[in-house]
């Protein structure tokens, strides 16, 4: 798992500089996140300097946070199939344009977008970048390039090993809660330095402690693996004036439904979803069509295989970070787990490597309700 283009680049320098040993002990012994290697290349004191280059997609999004309503109508109906590709034409569309620079800005702009969509070798684009360059000799917009400001470098972020200790409640049944997640960021964990909306989740484990009841009798002092998710991937990318990317996710896992109070099955379940993501300030709002098979020999048929519908929101403030989703899941084939899925979750980062995290999920079967709700601190390192 570390035998990735950033290793390889530490191994480079281990190679002109022996004595550092970027690659050797316990720094990366079983794999290598890349902003793990930058981390390293920083406590070795090699970085100097810093330049944030910007993403195309990054680029065009400051476009259209910065730009009056103008310029970005023109600049979608320039890239737009409607406007004809020749010089004429995209000059019309110009004069509604004050100012030169603002033109060129739109220009760029413009074929920034075709070239996002591997268009960049379109008759239209040729047209963009022979303007873009008569007007180049007499324009600049460096001012523009300033104005939006990328400050937090990602190896600035958490860490990307996670533990942590929580206390909790299922089914009024006290226990002691630990978590182990060798990488690398949730939705939920701090966000300097990550994409917005975006998680990966690799060996992400949970182990539940039950403890006695001592007032109601039950005996219930026994450990048990709650969930191991071997990989998990989300992105909710918004909707914006110039695209509409699909949000999705897919997750596999092995984990544990509830039965009854004392009755529990162990499973595997792969699932998946797509939809779309729309963003107002600092509020993400989702809705996804989902699907999941889930396999455990106890089922009637070994399996049952869901479809249904999941909405929420992310909230990213400060220092708290909140997510509230409902599911509604239907099985279509195998074992009736027909079931709605309610969550609540809470972090508050105490520090980038800190946070208090409070969780509530509450699944409604035909059969029985599962009601679970913890509250732990979680440390990155």
């Amino acid at each position: 798992f570390r035998e990735n283009c950033s290793y390889r680049l530490l191994a480079l320098l281990d190679v002109v500089r022996p004595g550092m040993q970027l690659t050797t002990g316990d720094n990366f012994p079983v794999y290598a996140i890349p902003v793990d290697t930058v981390r390293a290349l920083a406590d070795a004191d090699l970085i100097l300097g810093k330049t944030f280059r910007a993403s195309l997609a990054t680029q065009i999004d400051d476009f259209f946070l910065l730009a009056d309503e103008k310029s970005a109508e023109i600049a979608l109906a320039i890239q737009s199939d409607e406007m004809a590709a020749d010089k004429v034409s995209i000059q019309d569309a110009l004069d509604d344009v004050v100012t030169g620079k603002d033109k060129l800005r739109v220009l760029k702009q413009s074929y920034d977008m075709l070239q996002f969509e591997g268009l960049s070798s379109s008759p239209k684009a040729s047209v963009l970048l022979q303007l873009t360059k008569e007007y180049s000799q007499t324009y600049t917009d460096t001012e523009f390039e300033k104005t939006v400001r990328h400050d937090v470098s990602p190896e600035t972020g958490h860490e990307s090993l996670k533990l942590t200790a929580a206390y909790g409640e299922q089914n009024s049944l006290a226990y002691i809660d630990l978590r182990f997640r060798t990488a690398f960021h949730d939705l939920l964990d701090a966000p300097q330095g990550y994409v917005s909306g975006a998680a990966i989740n690799v060996f992400d484990g949970r182990v539940k402690w039950f403890l006695d009841d001592e007032e109601s009798g039950h005996v219930s002092d026994h450990l048990r693996l709650e969930s191991l998710s071997v990989f998990n991937v989300t992105a909710l990318s918004p909707v914006s004036q110039w695209q509409t990317p699909v949000s999705w996710l897919f997750d596999f896992r092995f984990d544990r439904t509830q039965l009854s109070e004392t009755e529990s099955l162990r499973n595997f379940i792969s699932r998946g979803g797509a939809g779309f993501t729309l963003k107002h300030q600092f509020v993400k709002s989702f809705v996804l069509l989902m699907g999941e098979w889930n396999l455990a020999s106890d089922y009637d048929k070994g399996h049952s295989v869901l479809l249904g519908l999941q909405v929420g929101a992310l909230l990213n403030m400060n220092a708290n970070q909140l997510k509230v989703s409902y599911q509604l899941d239907e099985a279509v084939s195998g074992f009736e787990l027909d079931r709605s899925i309610t969550e609540l979750q809470w972090q508050y980062n105490l520090q980038i490597n800190h946070a208090l995290r409070a969780e509530y999920k509450l699944t409604e079967y035909d059969f029985f309700d599962d009601e679970d709700w913890s509250l732990g601190y979680s440390y990155y390192f």
